[in-house]
């Protein structure tokens, strides 16, 4: 062999095994970065049907016939959060309504009339496993004008 070709020989190994170190150490940061980011889309996700809840629990809360059938509504929004993976107890859920709101956002009066609307609002703790098992709190409200 030649000299030359020695020395070309050396640095393919050296050159490899670089890569190698360089793989060991990206890696793991790589791994990290993937779970976080499916921690925060699961919390999304949560976030999105517990407002999708609140939504339903309120446009029931509204219909006229509903007024002071609170267990329904607060059954409704545990229902339909179940159906997407939520498990929500009757504690998470409150129901409002007899709220009244000012549109204009000032006090009311003649020229800012204030309406009767019904509030479900729904908290949730969810549980970032992945993440040394801490926990996030969500939460959802939803607001709507009472129809009776």
């Amino acid at each position: 062999m030649r000299p030359t070709e020695q020395a070309g020989a050396g640095r393919g190994r050296r050159a490899a095994g670089n890569e190698l170190v360089e793989c060991a150490l990206i890696f793991p940061a790589l791994l990290a970065l993937l779970l976080v980011v499916s921690e925060v889309a699961g919390a999304v996700a949560t976030r999105q049907v517990l407002s999708n809840a609140a939504r339903e629990g309120a446009r029931l809360a509204v219909v006229p016939g509903e007024y002071g059938l609170t267990a329904e509504v607060q059954a409704r929004v545990i229902d339909y959060a179940a159906a997407n993976g939520v498990t929500l107890a009757a504690g998470n859920v409150s129901v409002n309504q007899d709220e009244v709101v000012s549109p204009g956002g000032g006090a009311c009066g003649a020229t800012n009339p204030c309406i009767q609307a019904s509030r479900v609002s729904v908290s949730y703790t969810y549980p970032l496993s992945a993440l040394l098992g801490a926990a996030m709190k969500l939460g959802a409200a939803v607001e709507m004008r009472n129809f009776y």
